[in-house]
């Protein structure tokens, strides 16, 4: 922060500082979940922003960062401005695909698969709020698709396996599709293989899975 505060603005170190800065906050708060993080991430993240282009090749990068903060912080507050900022943001992202010449195919995919998850979340929690069955199929579409480029060993592939099953088995309450049900029976299940004895989510996969179960049973 101090290096950040000596650096005068427009200087050309100013950027990667803010960056660094803005990055380091938001590990912290990952870490720690403090919401003084939080604000000062996103406060940070949305001034970095700002100060690309349009053209500028890491835009996509930058409006991803900041869609996850707002996500995060929805989740703690359950703001819908936040909810439509993150929903606005994500959009945007779509419309930037990286530039071959500067990023390679990998990391193409990788934050494409963000984008999909990012928007997905963005259409299930509308469906939460508002029951509008074209949201849920939406989210559905869309969380498919982010697993499709989350393989196996993809350090994020529990997060859509999840987010995937819940979805379906709301899809099953709202329609009574016995193969949606087996479907989030088999995605619970994958779930939890990825999520051994002590892992911080375990608990609310070996819940989601005995929940389908249920009522199949």
């Amino acid at each position: 922060t101090a290096g950040l505060e000596c650096c005068p603005e427009g200087y050309t170190r100013l950027f990667p500082l803010m960056n660094e800065l803005a990055r380091c906050l938001s590990t912290r708060y990952d870490e720690l979940g403090s919401m003084r993080d939080l604000e000062r991430a996103i406060e940070l993240n949305s001034a970095l922003l700002d100060l690309f282009p349009e053209e500028h090749q890491n835009r996509g990068l930058s409006l991803l960062n900041l869609t996850y903060l707002m996500i995060e912080r929805h989740k703690i507050g359950g703001s819908e401005e936040d909810l439509e900022r993150a929903n606005e943001l994500v959009s945007t992202s779509f419309k930037l695909r990286p530039d071959s010449s500067h990023r390679s195919q990998d990391e193409s995919l990788r934050r494409h698969d963000k984008s999909l998850f990012y928007l997905a979340y963005c259409f299930e929690r509308r469906y939460d709020e508002l029951g509008s069955m074209k949201d849920l199929e939406r989210a559905i579409e869309l969380h498919s698709a982010a697993l499709d480029l989350r393989p196996y060993g993809h350090r994020h592939r529990g997060e859509s396996l999840g987010d995937l099953a819940h979805c379906l088995s709301i899809r099953y309450d709202e329609l009574g599709s016995i193969t949606d049900l087996e479907r989030a029976i088999e995605l619970d299940s994958a779930t939890l293989d990825l999520r051994p004895e002590g892992h911080q989510d375990r608990g609310a996969s070996l819940h989601n899975l005995a929940y389908c179960l249920d009522r199949r049973y």
